[in-house]
């Protein structure tokens, strides 16, 4: 499997270098939050119903992969050409109808297209590919103990999930575990990634928890009698969505879906929907490469972490931001990452929370932002 991003834009080392001094200095005048600026070029937070993407969903049959980490952590994700022959499927039923409203939508038209690009700035950021950090994030997950990670059923969340792969994996570890009281509360910039890829990986992750004949009936219910199933293929039958989200109730489960950027509106709408319980784990991978973008997430995350201890008297809570070190043509780098984290920390005068960098073993250089209580 082969990982790269195909960025178009070119940054000299110059422009690179100017960005970084820019980001990191300190800006004379009373300070602004980021998260405050309102920016028309962005999509807005948008909270998503969670019944009307699995109802966008049905009886669509899905081709996946069982993917196996190098820590032997098996993940499932659904195959990328299968998420455009939906959108082709859909783009043809949508021009019969004299609807166009899929077909037009730009971040839908980036997959029906040749695009070399994984990233249009301000309209997809690459939600529909696995990156290779995604796949640290589970292996390093994989190292603590349910009690660490569901700790008091603390929520987890997030934020730009795309295919959501650390996520699917701890809610296949709680389901097999039978936790209950869970919030899975995941967020991607285009609305398309959430009802193509991350919803779908999570069904597909529960179907695999299922014992084999009530999976194959939930599949050749009523008119699917006579169906084929193949291992790699999934149909989304009426049954089998109506199941999922019976089960989810059942577990009190509770999966939230927010589209759009990073900005006051998503604190509100993060608000609105959290638990009244500290979030147990916050997830971030993939997301440092763009140097203006960069200081909207280090502000939400310590915003998150001091939602824990100053509204709910918690000092609970783990972050995993994985990155590579350096994202070449584009500006990010972990180094910048880390010097607007403590920058924020210590003007918010934070005491209680620390993060350390561990490095990936691998040839290209990557690491993990680890953040938690003293």
């Amino acid at each position: 499997m082969s990982f790269s991003f195909g960025f178009t834009e070119d940054i000299s080392d110059d422009e690179q270098t100017t960005a970084i001094q820019q980001s990191t200095e300190q800006i004379s005048g009373p300070f602004v939050n980021p998260l405050d600026v309102p920016n028309p070029q962005t999509k807005p937070a948008h909270l998503e119903s969670l019944q009307t993407l699995l109802q966008s969903l049905k009886d669509i049959r899905v081709t996946f992969e069982s993917y196996v980490t190098p820590s032997q952590n098996t993940v499932f994700r659904r195959e990328l050409y299968d998420v455009k022959h939906q959108l082709m499927n859909e783009d043809t039923v949508d021009q019969s109808n004299n609807n166009n409203d899929t077909a037009n939508d730009a971040e839908d038209q980036l997959l029906l297209t040749q695009q070399s690009s994984d990233l249009t700035r301000n309209v997809y950021e690459g939600g529909f590919k696995s990156w290779e950090c995604s796949i640290d994030t589970v292996d390093k997950l994989a190292q603590y103990q349910d009690s660490q990670l569901f700790s008091n059923k603390g929520d987890v969340i997030e934020l730009g999930c795309g295919t959501s792969l650390p996520s699917t994996y701890l809610f296949r570890r709680a389901l097999l575990a039978k936790i209950e009281g869970l919030k899975f509360i995941l967020s991607d910039y285009n609305a398309s990634v959430l009802r193509l890829v991350t919803l779908p990986n999570l069904i597909i992750t529960w179907a695999s928890t299922l014992p084999i004949d009530k999976l194959v009936a939930l599949q050749r219910s009523n008119q699917n009698k006579d169906i084929p199933l193949i291992d790699d293929e999934l149909q989304f039958t009426e049954a089998l969505l109506q199941e999922f989200y019976a089960d989810l109730q059942t577990r009190a489960i509770d999966i939230v879906l927010i589209s759009g950027g990073w900005s006051r509106d998503f604190v509100n709408i993060y608000k609105s929907v959290t638990s009244e319980n500290p979030f147990g784990v916050v997830i971030s991978s993939e997301t440092i490469y763009a140097p203006e973008t960069l200081p909207i997430l280090t502000e939400l995350l310590v915003e998150l972490f001091q939602i824990n201890t100053v509204q709910r008297n918690c000092l609970q809570g783990l972050g995993f931001i994985a990155a590579k070190d350096i994202y070449f043509g584009v500006g990010g780098s972990l180094v910048e990452f880390e010097q607007n984290l403590k920058n924020v920390m210590q003007r918010e005068n934070v005491q209680n929370w620390t993060f350390e960098t561990i490095k990936v073993k691998a040839g290209l250089q990557r690491s993990i932002v680890l953040i938690g209580s003293n």
